[in-house]
């Protein structure tokens, strides 16, 4: 499962940073705790938290830094709170949910997701994040469908045109898979990578084979080897053998 993850920098998290830096240079007899505090924008952040606890925006801030550190708990901690001070505001839950996936909790963070969603439509993060999770889940269809509302937004973001290719491409359910906008995904994404990148290549010889054109998937195939040989990913070699082989026996592959 991809890692879920926020994919918006705050506006008032740039603010404060240059206001921050005003404030230090202005009052440089401060105490040596507080100087320590203020080296870091998670410790603003905290520092605001215990002054003003019922700060939404500063919880959902300090959380992003946890969830950065694969701290999920703890960041969960903080994006109830911001969710219980202000339940309409859209980073909170798309955060809360993102928390909540990551420690397998997926019906729970889901919720969250959706509500981001509706707060917000067309918020590609968390499209993206709910993607994962259906994808978890093994609902494919519907996982297909939150990543290419993601894309709608982030049309040139790698990692996303391969998610839903490889799923238009491989999926099992025939009311899935869709060869063509495969092909047209993946063909995307190598010439976004100048064909250098082995995940892309792996996708659009899996989408060449689901419309048939296995000589095509074959190249594509051997490239992602060559490529992940030459230092790209290693470790996926003996797999991308694997699917090579079944391109050279004219088959698709099926996840």
């Amino acid at each position: 499962m991809g890692a879920f993850r926020r994919d918006r920098r705050d506006p008032d998290r740039v603010a404060l940073q240059t206001i921050a830096v005003a404030v230090v240079s202005l009052f440089a007899v401060m105490s040596y705790a507080r100087n320590i505090d203020y080296q870091s924008f998670d410790g603003i952040w905290l520092d605001t938290i215990k002054r003003r606890p019922q700060n939404a925006r500063a919880r959902v801030n300090y959380a992003s830094a946890l969830l950065e550190q694969h701290r999920y708990r703890d960041a969960e901690e903080h994006l109830r709170a911001a969710v219980s001070v202000d339940p309409g505001y859209p980073e909170a839950q798309a955060d809360l949910g993102a928390a909540l996936c990551a420690q397998d909790r997926l019906d729970e963070g889901i919720v969250h997701l959706q509500r981001a969603i509706a707060l917000q439509p067309g918020y590609a993060g968390a499209h993206q994040n709910l993607g994962e999770a259906f994808a978890s889940q093994g609902k494919l269809g519907p996982a297909s469908r939150e990543f290419a509302r993601a894309l709608e937004s982030r049309p040139d973001d790698v990692m996303l045109l391969n998610r839903v290719g490889w799923i238009l491409a491989t999926a099992n359910d025939d009311a899935v898979r869709d060869g063509r906008e495969a092909v047209a995904l993946a063909e995307r994404a190598a010439r976004l990578t100048n064909r250098r990148d082995v995940a892309s290549l792996d996708t659009l010889a899996a989408a060449y084979a689901e419309v048939g054109r296995f000589a095509d998937a074959e190249a594509a195939g051997r490239a992602a080897v060559s490529l992940a040989r030459a230092g790209g990913d290693p470790a996926m070699v003996p797999e991308l053998e694997q699917r090579l082989a079944t391109y050279r026996r004219r088959e698709k592959v099926r996840e």
